[in-house]
């Protein structure tokens, strides 16, 4: 019954039979995964990327963050919402491989939701070839303990936007993702 236990898990109900189908059918993505994305190219005035990992909930409180970044002549990518648990987790992985610069906007998900999505940042993070150029994460909505405690504790990498979005916000993200285009 724990969220965080069960994220990326799938529930299969039904005889052991079906069990082992799922499991042969799981290996055999495993051994051939489908890429659906072509790798970046290798030109330096591509536009850059923008991975805006965000709940669902946040998607319409991302508006002026986005606008913010296109703005700025970025590609702002959100997460899929709706499909198979499959197809969403495979989209994050893509984006995740292929983003130049990261955003977890922390809004209405939870602690938990928080702490699945800097796992796989984690996770993908080790298996790129380059490192993110920017990687932040934008506090916004309402205020929690765990919100109230990063900004006491000074994270590194923090956009507090409790108090709404504002473009000086950004700046250093910005600046950040500009740095690395003049390396």
């Amino acid at each position: 019954e724990d969220e965080t236990a069960q994220y990326g898990a799938d529930l299969i109900e039904g005889s052991a039979e079906q069990l082992k189908t799922a499991i042969f059918e799981r290996i055999k993505k495993l051994e051939n995964p489908a890429t659906t994305r072509p790798a970046p190219t290798e030109t330096t005035d591509e536009t850059k990327s923008v991975l805006l990992i965000c709940d669902a909930r946040d998607r319409s409180a991302t508006l002026p963050l986005r606008k913010f970044l296109l703005s700025q002549q970025l590609e702002v990518n959100i997460p899929l919402f709706d499909g198979d648990p499959e197809e969403i987790r495979q989209d994050l992985k893509e984006n995740l491989q292929y983003c130049d610069a990261l955003l977890l906007f922390y809004g209405e998900g939870d602690e938990a939701w928080k702490r699945s999505m800097l796992s796989e940042i984690r996770k993908v993070g080790k298996e790129r070839v380059q490192p993110f150029a920017s990687k932040y994460i934008y506090l916004a909505g309402e205020a929690t303990d765990d919100k109230e405690e990063m900004i006491e504790l000074e994270t590194p990498y923090l956009i507090d936007g409790l108090n709404g979005f504002e473009p000086e916000l950004m700046q250093e993200f910005i600046s950040t993702l500009q740095a690395q285009d003049s390396q």
